[in-house]
């Protein structure tokens, strides 16, 4: 996708005017699950891995 046609998009979204749908959101711990729903395309929505702690 060209740069420009990205950016517009991300435009779209942050000035609400294209929202993204969530399904659900999953921690580290669950990523097994979550690439299991990915792959059977049981998501109507994105799917999303929470990552905390400190960068290494």
């Amino acid at each position: 996708m060209p740069a420009e046609a990205f950016q517009r998009y991300v435009d779209l979204v942050a000035d609400g005017k294209l929202p993204i749908r969530i399904d659900r959101v999953f921690t580290m711990d669950e990523i097994g699950e979550a690439h299991r729903i990915m792959q059977d395309g049981g998501a109507v929505g994105k799917l999303v891995v929470r990552v905390e702690g400190p960068a290494t």
